[in-house]
């Protein structure tokens, strides 16, 4: 086995672990969704308004246009709580300290791909 030692300071290595973090969160919430919804979670197109506070009437033109994550059975259609909390959180905008901290911890991450990759 070959061992690789990486010099990097406290704060890259933070950065490192965060983003691994974060990574790993986005992966499992995504399993999970993918998992059958309980019913407690579905909801039919009043409750979704109501959850999203938006009017009935956007909430179906946001759905004509493809912008929300639904079921349909028939001419039915249903919302899963959890996967609307994530295409939320998907629109998330993000403060420049937090991208350069993000982009620093992905350049980091690469270097110690490249370095590991050239000693294997």
């Amino acid at each position: 086995m070959n061992g690789l030692i990486v010099t990097m300071s406290k704060q890259e290595l933070t950065e490192v672990i965060n983003t691994a973090v974060r990574e790993a969160i986005t992966e499992y919430r995504l399993q999970e969704s993918e998992k059958a919804a309980p019913m407690e979670d579905i909801m039919n197109t009043r409750e979704t308004a109501e959850f999203l506070d938006i009017k009935l009437n956007t909430l179906y033109i946001k759905l004509h246009k493809g912008e929300l994550p639904h079921m349909k059975r028939g001419k039915k259609v249903y919302f899963s709580r959890q996967q609307l909390l994530e295409w939320m959180f998907q629109g998330r905008k993000y403060t420049r300290e937090d991208s350069v901290k993000m982009a620093d911890a992905r350049l980091c991450e690469l270097r110690m791909r490249t370095k590991k990759a050239k000693y294997n």
